[in-house]
């Protein structure tokens, strides 16, 4: 009862402020005066003061404030508060209109809130992010997928909306991870596709929160998207020689700057290239661009082993689908393309451009560090100073979640 009676306490303090238009409540005030045009506002008010402005808006009858409040993001305080009001005036006959215009887009958008999906990161694991609307905010389910092993770890929460924007704020924005909006249909088929392939590896992570998911986030909401190699086709590698030298374009894009071969390659590349440069075998400059060529095309061979070369033919896959739901088209069919090209053993990796750039980037860093800036061009879009490994990148979470709490 203490709690209960301070909480009536504090939304009878803020009841007073906002009748008398006073304090920290006038710009409530102001708001309801102005017949809620501003749906945002609301839910960066204090708890109390939403409350206090759902009741003034149910003791007054007034279905159209409490339509506007219905499509501002309330805390799940404030959203039990207007689900009572929204009772309390149909008990009495009044209706309660559904907000009209740029409201009615906010509201649906409230209603049914966009999954989110990552990128690949270097290990080949991405975040999932799995959300429907709930009684008093969102379920979200944070997924960890590997795009060979299948999920990897999983986890539910029910959060206010504002609570949600906040941690998705602080895990994958503030964090600089890239990341997309997708439909709960494709974001569920990707849920489950996970389990299946953790299942066909022979691996139990996360199986009993993945059952409970099932149950929590039924299928609905249409028919998922479909992946690139479905509604873009299976590239022909002998005819899409162009898209595949093309597809070093890929390496312009965020969600590809940082891919790059591992570090402990690039030292073994770049003692391998100072003794070139010391050696007194190569009287010239045409027997040592030759000789580094050479050194250069080993380098991506020795790292593109068996795994590493299924690992990143799965990962390019993986953000063709990406790409494809984004509405980068023309880059999902070169990411598509490179990844046939790398899982087909049959085709030699150094002629595959997008491997061969992913040893590039990391060569500007080589050249200076042996007194030859520029010893090979970085490609577009890439400086040297961002040419850093993948795997030198922040990891998304050690292995774990990174959003919800």
């Amino acid at each position: 009862m203490g709690k209960r009676r301070r909480e009536s306490d504090e939304v009878a303090r803020w009841a007073g402020l906002l009748a008398a238009g006073e304090g920290d409540a006038a710009g409530a005030a102001a708001w309801i005066a102005a017949g809620g045009t501003d749906p945002d506002l609301p839910g960066q008010w204090p708890e109390p003061l939403q409350v206090a402005v759902v009741e003034r808006a149910a003791d007054t009858a007034d279905p159209t404030l409490l339509a506007a409040l219905a499509a501002a993001g309330l805390s799940k305080r404030g959203a039990k508060a207007l689900r009572r009001a929204r009772h309390r005036l149909r008990n009495r006959g009044i209706e309660v209109p559904e907000p009209q215009g740029a409201g009615t887009v906010e509201r649906g958008r409230e209603r049914e809130p966009s999954s989110l999906l990552t990128d690949v990161d270097a290990t080949g694991s991405r975040i999932l992010l799995l959300v429907r609307s709930a009684d008093e905010g969102v379920d979200v389910a944070e997924a960890r997928e590997h795009v060979l092993d299948g999920l990897v770890a999983l986890r539910q929460s029910e959060l206010s909306r504002r609570e949600y924007r906040e941690q998705v704020e602080r895990g994958l924005t503030a964090r600089g991870v890239p990341h997309i909006e997708i439909d709960y249909a494709s974001a569920r088929d990707l849920l489950v596709r996970a389990r299946e392939r953790a299942r066909a590896a022979g691996r139990a992570d996360a199986a009993q929160a993945y059952g409970e998911a099932m149950i929590r986030f039924p299928r609905g909401g249409g028919s998922p998207r479909p992946g690139a190699r479905a509604q873009l086709g299976a590239p022909d590698l002998a005819a899409d020689r162009p898209a595949l030298r093309e597809a070093v374009r890929l390496h312009e894009l965020d969600e590809f700057r940082t891919w790059a071969i591992a570090p402990e390659a690039l030292d073994r590349l770049f003692l391998k290239l100072q003794e070139v440069e010391q050696s007194p075998l190569y009287i010239n400059e045409a027997q040592k661009v030759e000789q580094r060529a050479a050194m250069i095309r080993r380098a991506a061979e020795e790292s593109f082993d068996e795994p590493v070369r299924e690992l990143h033919a799965a990962r390019l896959e993986a953000m063709a689908d990406y790409l494809l739901w984004s509405d980068r088209e023309a880059e999902a069919w070169l990411a598509l393309v490179a990844a046939t090209h790398l899982a087909d053993r049959s085709q030699d990796v150094i002629e595959n451009p997008f491997v061969m750039s992913m040893v590039d980037k990391l060569l500007p860093k080589v050249g200076a560090a042996a007194g030859e800036p520029g010893l090979v061009a970085a490609p577009p879009g890439v400086e040297a100073a961002d040419a850093t490994p993948d795997g030198e990148d922040e990891d998304q979470g050690g292995g774990g979640l990174i959003v919800l709490p």
